[in-house]
């Protein structure tokens, strides 16, 4: 009876463990962002990347509609050994691939991939503790992504 007892309450504890193993998995937030921050962003910086070589942005819009498979670099990535982000105390560096709809106000969707790199950096503390979070991109990644971007949005929305 006391090996039963004892089994159930290490059954209890271990239940209770995963429990919160999972639930916590479940609220991390990836690259230190909810999902919406890191859309919101890509939206107004790829709208402002087209914008630059084709006004009819203004006219015919597109919208990001999700960011899949956000995961943290090990290392800061590197262009022709040039490092593209800066090497921060609290920065993650972060690649994502956007899906983003062409014609949203059309009746058929035209998705496309985009694949990004960002970083997000902690602000040093204010006066009340307060520290904010930043997310920039590196004007290689910048050009990079306007480029595919409006090569998809012509594809798109010919003349």
């Amino acid at each position: 009876m006391r090996n039963v007892f004892l089994g159930l309450i290490v059954g209890v504890a271990l239940g209770v463990f995963l429990f919160y193993q999972y639930n916590d998995r479940e609220t991390i937030k990836p690259c230190g962002y909810g999902k919406e921050y890191i859309i919101e962003n890509f939206q107004e910086w790829i709208t402002k990347g087209i914008q630059e070589k084709d006004a009819r942005i203004k006219d015919k819009p597109i919208k990001v509609v999700d960011a899949v498979g956000i995961l943290e670099y090990n290392s800061i990535p590197h262009f022709d050994k040039i490092e593209l982000y800066e090497d921060l105390k609290d920065s993650r560096v972060c690649k994502a691939t956007l899906l983003v709809n062409y014609t949203p106000n059309s009746t058929e969707e035209n998705i496309e991939e985009i694949r990004v790199r960002f970083q997000k950096v902690n602000s040093s503390p204010d006066e009340g503790g307060y520290r904010s979070m930043n997310m920039s991109v590196s004007g290689f990644d910048f050009e990079e992504i306007a480029k595919s971007a409006l090569e998809y949005f012509r594809k798109y929305n010919k003349k």
